[in-house]
């Protein structure tokens, strides 16, 4: 009874590591819109491995012409006849003006589009300042890049105007910070809001503001609208006016809902991000254009990647010849467990959102072989004694453990520095060893372990 045991927790243990295999290197397919669709997150792929997009941003050297009427006032829109009207003036004005095309502009515009790439979560990137103050970037290519570089060189300026007059009542110079969430509406609808943070001085703008731009009605009973227009960078946001008085400094806008059917909550997620993006970092003090985009290709091919995986399947192969021949049944055992382990590390990487650079694909090896180290030891030294005590395993499992954990000093102190480099390459390698090291140990303990105390006789 006691040996059926022993085999059918063996027979668990391999039955948890196929599964784990499959879902890692195979996939999880569920059917959606009458097909199967993996639903396992995608890999994050440094430049390095899933090339990138590098573009060159202009300071914009436009000159636009102004066309005022013999008041003063600015004609919107204007044709030629209005331009060669008696009393009209037409006046050119820089888009950038010739005064503020300095250095502390152009360092401060790339300071700025480096935060917002810190906000926006991308990790790897390269921001460069040439000598002519045109920017240049290297952003990983993937379905979202059009919208990130939307973010970044837009100039982001944001004003609330009167609607009537066009007096700016407030602007970006108040805010402190900006955010996109989730808040729930009074008919039970999930909103996507857009919370915008005031300095002391805005607040106090702010408060009066929704004091005066309401909805009231006339000594006739009409009701009449007194509203505000939000507009960032001369495009209108919205156009609106307030039902309370807001105290707290804090303006929440309202980007999208479950109920509405003109946008969905992706795409209203995506462009409250994308605003909060631009708001949190502060205005851009140039305006750029892009003027080349460019395709970097990755420096793994597919073919080295053909190469590089069949030297990996035919080490496997050599390895389990290793452990079959040398350590029999138990050998085998522990050759299935150490594919499990380098599954599992897999799939944590998918889940943690790891950026994985050829660096880190280094890690995932070195962490292979960190398993398949330690299972070696605990073979053969499983082999010397065929026959153990409960206690007898217990003791050479500590003298095993204390050995390897020694040995992994230097690889821990390697893994704990590179994850605070500010090199995406050694981040990736550090964050893969930490997850590689964490996820041995804890794998050890629940598969590794209960595999080899049920071969022993």
């Amino acid at each position: 009874m006691k040996k059926t045991g022993r085999k059918l927790t063996i027979v668990t243990m391999l039955l948890v590591i196929l599964l784990i295999s499959i879902v890692s290197f195979g996939g999880f397919y569920v059917k959606k819109q009458n097909r199967m669709e993996n639903i396992l997150p995608d890999y994050l792929l440094g430049i390095d491995l899933n090339g990138g997009r590098q573009i060159q941003l202009k300071v914009d050297d436009t000159i636009n012409e102004v066309v005022y009427d013999k008041d003063g006032n600015v004609i919107e829109s204007p044709t030629e006849e209005d331009k060669t009207t008696e009393g009209n003036t037409v006046e050119k004005v820089a888009v950038n003006p010739e005064d503020s095309l300095t250095w502390d502009n152009f360092e401060k515009a790339k300071r700025i589009m480096e935060q917002r790439l810190k906000t926006a979560g991308i990790t790897d990137y390269t921001v460069r300042l040439a000598g002519n103050g045109d920017i240049f970037l290297l952003l990983p290519e993937y379905e979202g890049t059009d919208n990130v570089l939307s973010a970044i060189y837009t100039t982001g300026k944001f004003e609330i105007l009167d609607d009537e007059t066009n007096e700016v009542l407030l602007d970006d110079t108040s805010i402190t910070g900006a955010s996109v969430g989730y808040a729930a509406s009074s008919t039970g609808a999930t909103n996507i809001v857009l919370n915008i943070n005031f300095n002391k001085e805005g607040k106090q703008k702010l408060e009066e503001i929704s004091k005066v731009y309401v909805s009231s009605q006339n000594e006739e009973g009409e009701t009449v609208n007194k509203e505000v227009r939000l507009e960032i960078d001369g495009e209108t946001l919205l156009t609106t006016y307030f039902g309370e008085t807001i105290t707290t400094g804090q303006l929440q806008l309202t980007i999208g809902s479950s109920s509405s059917s003109s946008i969905t909550m992706e795409q209203a997620l995506l462009q409250g991000s994308n605003l909060s993006v631009l708001l949190d970092s502060g205005k851009l003090p140039l305006t750029y254009k892009i003027s080349e985009q460019k395709y970097i290709e990755s420096d793994i091919t597919a073919e080295n990647a053909s190469i590089l995986l069949y030297i990996v399947i035919g080490i496997a192969v050599l390895l389990l010849v290793y452990f079959v021949v040398r350590f029999k049944m138990r050998g085998f055992y522990l050759w299935l467990a150490s594919i499990g382990y380098v599954a599992l590390l897999l799939l944590v990487l998918r889940f943690t959102n790891v950026d994985i650079t050829i660096l880190g694909i280094l890690g995932i090896l070195l962490s292979s072989v960190l398993c398949i180290v330690f299972c070696s030891m605990l073979a053969g030294e499983m082999k010397k004694t065929e026959k153990l005590t409960q206690g007898e395993f217990k003791a050479m499992e500590k003298n095993i453990a204390i050995s390897f954990v020694m040995a992994l000093i230097p690889i821990i102190i390697l893994a704990i520095v590179s994850c605070f480099a500010n090199y995406l390459p050694l981040i990736s390698l550090g964050m893969i060893l930490f997850w590689g090291i964490l996820i041995l140990a804890i794998y050890y303990i629940l598969i590794i372990r209960n595999i080899v105390i049920n071969t022993i006789e």
